[in-house]
């Protein structure tokens, strides 16, 4: 299946057929901003959309994510369910991968918003979204995370680290077009063992 975001529509590709997704209005602007238009990528209702724990050697000190379930009902902020994500971090500077690796167009697209929620204090969380042919590796910026459920809201043209910018924090995501891989990371700072919910996945972009 492959997700698409073109001249503001997002929608599905499946059997070569659009089906598309409809668009809606975030409901109340932040911090003087204008509201964006939203459309649901993921709300994990159906199961885990191809959502994984990254935890091959490859990922090297993040590899500590353990296993993804999907949640019970109602530990969630959209629809029932939510992806349970449940990980141990056994180094200081170590970290967790979550990830899908359906292919999306995000080109219509300005940023990615989540709703998460940790039970444990001093946690940060960063976006990574792999592209093109080469799987080019972008990762943002680490966030703070309150206890409970935070609303996460990252733009895709700035704040990201990538070999292109000498791993500094200084470029946007690049073909975006072409999204070979999506995911969060969860850096505890320290050994720990936790999980996390994971729901209402959304592209956004600027009202018009």
């Amino acid at each position: 299946m492959k997700v698409t975001v073109k001249n503001g529509c997002i929608g599905s590709l499946i059997g070569g057929t659009l089906l598309l997704l409809a668009l809606a209005m975030a409901s109340d602007a932040q911090d003087g901003k204008p509201p964006l238009l939203t459309t649901l990528l993921q709300g994990f209702e159906e199961g885990l959309g191809g959502w994984k724990a990254a935890n091959d050697d490859s990922y090297n000190e993040k590899r500590y994510a353990q296993k993804v379930e999907r949640s019970p009902r109602d530990a969630s902020t959209e629809g029932q369910h939510a992806l349970k994500g449940i990980f141990n971090v056994t180094r200081s500077d170590g970290a967790a991968i979550f990830c899908t690796e359906d292919p999306l167009d995000l080109s219509a697209a300005s940023a990615l918003m989540f709703d998460i929620y940790v039970s444990e204090p001093k946690l940060k969380v960063a976006l990574t979204v792999s592209t093109g042919d080469n799987w080019d590796w972008h990762e943002s910026r680490p966030l703070p995370l309150a206890m409970g459920w935070t609303k996460m809201t990252f733009p895709l043209d700035q704040g990201f680290k990538a070999a292109r910018s000498g791993w500094t924090y200084t470029v946007g995501v690049g073909k975006l077009s072409d999204v070979r891989r999506l995911g969060i990371i969860i850096f505890p700072d320290r050994n720990l063992q936790g999980e996390l919910f994971l729901d209402n996945l959304r592209a956004a972009k600027a009202a018009p």
